[in-house]
């Protein structure tokens, strides 16, 4: 999950949202998003669809094996 964490943080970082903002625009606890973020804990579907679509990934990217890279995701 190491990749898909990264994935994440490389998204977020882009979009200029900090941890806190993004949680909120999941409706999610920092803790939670915190968590996803260090790779730590998996977001359910849900969580994981508003992630992809506020910072411009194909969500499924975070279920998919490790090769899942930022500039992979970047394509979609």
């Amino acid at each position: 999950f190491l990749v898909k964490k990264k994935l994440v943080e490389d998204f977020k970082k882009a979009k200029g949202f900090d941890q806190l903002e993004i949680a909120n625009i999941c409706s999610i606890s920092r803790t939670y998003y915190t968590q996803i973020e260090n790779g730590t804990r998996t977001p359910n579907i849900t969580v994981s669809k508003i992630l992809g679509r506020k910072l411009g990934f194909n969500w499924i990217y975070i279920y998919e094996n490790p090769d899942s890279t930022f500039m992979k995701a970047q394509q979609q």
